[in-house]
């Protein structure tokens, strides 16, 4: 399987950062008017304001999650392969949904001999499989992942 850097980086990186500006301008946006506002009375736009800054913060809590900044330090064009064999495969916390053959997949977490690896989906590789993955060396991400011949 091979895989598509330009959507790791847009799910990586791209969307985290907006994630983030939208929740820290809205959420700044709300403490302004509160702030500066004359009225301090509980009303409704003050119970709906607490809902967007829970919604947003949690907007950005996940984008802050979800970035990951080493995947600007690879070059496409510098990748490392490694073959061994799956120790593991755990679900990404809180993951981002990529798009593979037209599928929504969720990412894994692959440990070969010891060591992780972020990639968009197993497919049908198991743990104690025997793999070979060309993968990015600052953020580890999997760019390419088939079985050891």
């Amino acid at each position: 399987m091979d895989f598509e850097y330009n959507e790791y980086y847009t799910m990586l990186f791209t969307v985290p950062i907006i994630m983030i500006v939208i929740g820290i301008i809205v959420i700044f946006a709300f403490l302004y008017d509160i702030i500066f506002s004359n009225k301090l009375v509980l009303n409704r736009r003050f119970i709906k304001g607490v809902f967007i800054i829970v919604f947003f913060a949690a907007l950005l809590i996940t984008g802050g999650n979800q970035l990951n900044f080493s995947i600007r330090l690879d070059d496409i064009n510098q990748v490392n392969d490694i073959s061994g064999r799956i120790d593991s495969i755990d679900n990404v916390r809180v993951p981002p949904r990529f798009h593979f053959d037209s599928e929504v997949v969720n990412p894994k977490i692959i440990s070969i001999d010891g060591k992780d690896y972020y990639t968009m989906t197993v497919g049908e590789f198991n743990v104690g499989d025997n793999i070979i993955i060309e993968y990015l060396p600052n953020s580890k991400v999997i760019m390419s992942i088939n079985y050891l011949e």
